[in-house]
């Protein structure tokens, strides 16, 4: 016997039905399958002259005394690459090469002292990669406040780019303010910055739920007459996807879940049943609206879970899951 046959004979009718919804076999029926692509492996490019407080902006980022001085023009750290730019800018063609799989481009300057020519070059020379770039106006506590916003102010008027002010030596600014500030300039570089930078998860993993939670709504809808359409195993695939997504951002390869898609296929689908018969028993309780709010609620229950998971030292039996 099979083990897809020993299923069926096991389990009750409805369950195996639910199983080829969610694709799923046990193994060896089926070889499995190439996992698929969940997440991002882009990079953040953290690039200036020397001098400037690339190292120390990459530290404070981090929280502890990663990168020292050691000579090289381009280093890589995880998601992270920094690269020293020479003053002049039309030299050293190279170093552009290493910014073809960047996501965003970092630009440091001192802020304690006016742009040099050399920065207005580089900038217009990055701008043309077509890629999102920033100017981190670094050293500000060294600045007095009328001539900081001054310079800002003439910075953010030649530049062209978002000149986010920062001091890379004060932590609490960096995560705090200089980190929100690139988020709000950037939001799609969110997943590639809290890969790397540990104090940024949580924030980056809650705002990935609210958005999946609103998005499973509409999910939700089309299942206010049948709760066993395919519907639901989109939600469950959606909500599997999210807690993958944040297991991405905690260093976790997205594999695995079979547990997990079942028990919340079960759950879903009891649900939706529990809704169906209270609009049919309260008629001020529209299906919609319950199977909305379940579909909300449960997806915030999801991505919560999934940070505890992966954050947490958990039992053995709920690591199954």
């Amino acid at each position: 016997m099979t083990p897809k046959e020993l299923l069926n004979h096991v389990l009750p009718s409805d369950v195996p039905d639910l199983l080829g919804q969610l694709n799923w076999t046990l193994p060896p029926s089926d070889p499995p399958e190439a996992e698929p692509e969940i997440g991002t492996t882009a990079r953040i490019a953290v690039v200036g002259q020397s001098g400037v407080g690339k190292k120390t902006l990459c530290n404070t980022l981090w929280g502890w005394n990663a990168v020292t001085a050691n000579g090289e023009a381009v280093r890589r750290f995880g998601r992270l690459t920094l690269i020293d730019l020479p003053t002049e800018a039309g030299g050293a063609p190279e170093l552009t090469a290493h910014l073809s799989d960047a996501q965003m481009i970092i630009y440091v300057l001192d802020a304690a002292r006016p742009a040099s020519e050399s920065d207005f070059l580089w900038l217009s020379r990055l701008r043309a990669l077509n890629l999102p770039v920033l100017a981190a106006a670094n050293k500000v506590d060294l600045v007095e406040g009328a001539a900081l916003k001054q310079s800002l102010a003439v910075l953010r008027q030649r530049l062209a780019v978002p000149v986010i002010p920062v001091s890379a030596i004060n932590l609490y600014q960096v995560h705090h303010q200089f980190l929100p500030a690139v988020l709000k300039a950037f939001p799609e570089t969110a997943e590639a910055l809290a890969g790397e930078i540990a104090g940024l998860r949580r924030r980056v993993a809650g705002q990935m739920t609210v958005r999946a939670a609103v998005s499973s709504v509409f999910f939700s809808l089309r299942a206010e007459r049948d709760p066993d359409q395919q519907d639901v195993a989109l939600l469950v695939s959606l909500q599997m996807r999210l807690m993958r997504r944040i297991g991405m951002l905690y260093g976790y390869r997205p594999r695995g879940g079979h547990g997990r898609e079942l028990v919340l296929m079960l759950a879903l689908r009891f649900l939706f049943r529990r809704a169906l018969w209270l609009a049919g028993r309260y008629p001020l309780a529209r299906a919609w609206m319950l199977n909305g709010t379940l579909a909300l609620v449960t997806t915030m229950l999801v991505g919560r879970f999934a940070v505890i998971y992966y954050s947490a030292s958990l039992p053995g039996w709920l690591r199954w899951l």
